[in-house]
């Protein structure tokens, strides 16, 4: 039986519109700053989760401004936001992100040592599961049907390691469970369990019974990073496998949950490293890729036809490549949005909107504080061609 959670009062409270709107310096396209309450830092969800609901017209963020990691909704017409969440704050090494079905009902986070459902329009809360104590929750994810929260606890072994903590974490294998949660408040089950250190579980959009699980730790040294388990079969497999030197992941779901979008790094036939980027189907067919600038990390699409890349700390701009269906190729990368990226920077975490309109990323470009930017789409034509130099 777990344990009642109660909102406190904030949650529920307004913050008038935080944002202004400008024309990017390198790009020209219509950028809105979408928070901006001083010294507080805000996110959107993790890149491979969905942000709208309310049919689009509100977005789900986190923000800090109340002490701890809270979630917020921003009405993106009037800019006005929201408090959502006003529970115990999660703990070290615990994700804060929260996740949502498209146009769902509630919103899923870890609070404390449990795993919530905040309702969405009454924000009522419920708790979901416990988890065990000495293990961390990693970010949630939401069946297609909303059934189940899916999402992975592993072993806290960090207070053993030392400065690489992503080698020796790795090195350690600390134990690791995938759980289905059910959004009922049914039994838990577990869908994975192993001594390697297990983490994003991503549930296609599409697909009930389909999701991914990584193998953490250096992408050289990880047997495959991006699993497919059928939570129906039991059958797990690999999607995009190394076979020489080089490492693959960040992956995420296309909007039709057939295919799993990457990027990665290869060594070519001359021995040069090779860095790409593209999406798979998620049997391990119909692989689709293009060659991105060295250092180049997450990726976002909804379908195979235009791609956005976070750029790098070298390239400190979002990056847009379109396929181009005749040569069998993409074409780019064309400058999209500055984010400054810097040594103290978020991770852009660039995503594409639904209707692909506009791209969600966050950065700290203002102030030194994290805040979630959109830029709106214009014409592929429209952007400068990036040469190499920003």
């Amino acid at each position: 039986m777990t344990e009642n959670i109660s909102q406190g009062a904030r949650a529920g409270s307004h913050w008038p519109s935080e944002g202004d709107v400008y024309d990017d310096p390198n790009t020209g396209a219509t950028v809105r700053r979408l928070t901006g309450y001083p010294g507080a830092g805000s996110l959107h969800p993790y890149f491979t989760e969905p942000c709208l609901y309310d049919d689009g017209r509100r977005m789900v963020v986190s923000s800090d401004r109340t002490g701890d990691s809270q979630v917020f909704s921003i009405d993106l017409e009037t800019g006005l936001l929201t408090q959502l969440s006003d529970v115990p704050a999660v703990e070290a090494g615990t994700s804060s992100r929260p996740a949502i079905v498209e146009n769902g009902e509630a919103v899923y986070r870890w609070s404390g040592d449990h795993m919530v459902a905040i309702d969405l329009e009454t924000l009522s809360v419920r708790s979901l599961y416990e988890k065990p104590s000495g293990y961390h929750g990693k970010i949630p994810g939401v069946s297609a049907d909303g059934a189940n929260v899916i999402v992975s606890i592993v072993e806290d072994v960090r207070d053993r390691t030392g400065d690489d903590w992503m080698t020796e974490k790795f090195e350690l294998g600390p134990h690791s469970k995938v759980l289905s949660i059910p959004t009922d408040g049914g039994e838990v089950e577990t869908l994975v369990e192993d001594d390697r250190w297990i983490g994003h579980v991503n549930p296609s959009p599409t697909r009930p019974e389909l999701l991914t699980y990584c193998e953490e730790g250096p992408w050289g040294r990880v047997d495959n990073r991006i699993w497919v388990l059928d939570s129906e079969t039991g059958e797990t497999w690999t999607v995009r496998e190394m076979p020489g030197e080089g490492g693959v992941g960040h992956e995420y779901w296309l909007a039709d949950g057939e295919r799993v979008g990457y990027h990665g790094w290869e060594r070519d036939s001359d021995g040069n490293r090779r860095a790409f980027a593209g999406s798979a189907r998620y049997d391990d067919t119909d692989h689709l890729e293009t060659e991105i600038p060295e250092g180049g990390t997450h990726t976002h699409s909804n379908t195979p036809e235009l791609l956005v890349t976070d750029g790098s700390p070298d390239i400190p701009c979002n990056l847009l490549y379109r396929y181009d269906e005749e040569a069998g190729e993409y074409e780019g990368p064309r400058l999209l949005a500055t984010h400054d990226w810097g040594a103290a920077s978020p991770h852009p975490h660039s995503r594409l909107l639904p209707d692909g309109s506009g791209v969600v990323f966050d950065s700290n470009r203002y102030d030194g504080s994290n805040d979630v930017f959109l830029v709106e789409l214009p014409p592929f034509e429209e952007l400068p061609e990036y040469d190499g130099s920003l």
